[in-house]
């Protein structure tokens, strides 16, 4: 089970499953984070998707799963290849191809009811960026209604 914070980045370690690391406190920035050694061990991070706004629209981060594999057992990489082709047969490829990989469901559905596909940050509004959006739900071209010439007289 996921903490209730799901914007943390979380790692796992394949010995011990899904296990939420202790975090520790930068003073200097006050921001939590997590560490492991990912040179003695295979790690597997988790980054969730974090839901926001993007110029008063809706938006999704994009979430990861990354594994680090320097010392490679079997077993951790049959659960990773497990874990990758469940997504690949269940999720969809996302609808913004500039984003690449994969999409839940649930975020399909909500993608497909008006919200935006970010990538792992929220970017910044420039014109590359307004564009891209843009495209993601583009607005139908107004409809011009035939008219006929009628005689004043």
């Amino acid at each position: 089970m996921l903490p209730a914070d799901t914007n943390a980045v979380l790692s796992v370690i394949h010995e011990q499953g899904f296990v939420a690391l202790p975090s520790n406190v930068s003073d200097a920035a006050r921001t939590t984070y997590y560490t492991v050694d990912g040179f003695g061990q295979p790690i597997l991070e988790f980054s969730a998707s974090v839901s926001t706004e993007w110029e008063g629209m809706p938006a999704l981060t994009q979430g990861r799963i990354y594994g680090i594999f320097l010392a490679r057992p079997a077993e951790f990489e049959k659960k990773f290849e497990r874990i990758t082709r469940y997504i690949r047969k269940h999720w969809r490829k996302n609808p913004v191809p500039i984003l690449g990989g994969y999409v839940g469901p649930e975020a399909v559905a909500w993608f497909e009811s008006g919200g935006l596909l970010l990538p792992m940050f929220t970017p910044p509004p420039s014109a590359d960026w307004l564009r891209i959006m843009q495209q993601q739900h583009p607005q139908p071209a107004p409809r011009l209604e035939k008219t006929t010439a009628t005689d004043p007289s």
